[in-house]
């Protein structure tokens, strides 16, 4: 997504299209948990929606892809915190130290990034959310969620795949247009994949020229 002057307007609502179209330049091949790691190395981190499904957290961890674990293993210092307290009991009796319910988190530390990876398309006000963010002390947030425009969906025509917790699908527009108005602007977007849909040459070739076709989308945003 190419967030120009022109393409600001939209975002903001000083100008409307009922067609317009957004170009979307060809970018290498990465998948979220890579490119969250390489995002977080070296920096104090809080992990928002850390705890994953309470059933699948020993099994990924298991194998080796359980996403606080790896951001624990870059990340300065890590953080992690939930609204699921079944699931940060989970973590708790794994050993994982440094986890809070959402609402206890102390109100005077700083961040240099806030994680926020794939848990805006489960709550209910997008927009009221992330303007919630802004109540802790940060410098940047990473955003990731499902691409509504991902191969698998547009190859479906008698029925929809997708997370039943989940209330939205999110197209790099819409992604765009709801961060502008939420009092964010975007520094940094990427489209990611899974690892798995490379196993085939051309699925790997299409994801690779069209990257509208990959799996996930993820942003780094800042206050505007």
């Amino acid at each position: 997504m190419r967030v120009d002057a022109e393409t600001k307007k939209f975002l903001l609502g000083e100008s409307l299209s009922n067609g317009a179209f957004f170009p979307v330049d060809r970018s290498p091949l990465i998948s979220r948990n890579p490119l969250l790691v390489e995002l977080v190395r070296g920096k104090s981190v809080l992990h928002l929606g850390c705890a994953d499904h309470t059933s699948l957290i020993r099994k990924k961890r298991e194998q080796g892809n359980y996403l606080h674990d790896l951001l624990g293993a870059s990340a300065s210092s890590l953080v992690g915190a939930d609204i699921n307290g079944e699931a940060l009991n989970e973590m708790k009796t794994l050993g994982i130290e440094n986890l809070y319910q959402v609402d206890e988190l102390p109100e005077s530390a700083h961040y240099d990034l806030l994680v926020v990876p794939d848990v805006i398309e489960h709550v209910g006000n997008v927009a009221d959310f992330l303007a919630g963010l802004k109540r802790f002390s940060f410098d940047a947030i990473v955003i990731t969620t499902p691409n509504a425009l991902r191969l698998r969906n547009r190859m479906l025509f008698s029925a929809e795949l997708v997370n039943t917790d989940h209330r939205y699908w999110f197209s790099p527009y819409t992604l765009s247009k709801t961060i502008y108005e939420s009092g964010f602007e975007i520094e940094e977007f990427y489209y990611t994949d899974t690892p798995m849909s490379w196993k085939s040459p051309v699925r790997s070739m299409l994801k690779y020229f069209y990257p509208l076709c990959r799996d996930g989308l993820a942003v780094v945003i800042r206050p505007s």
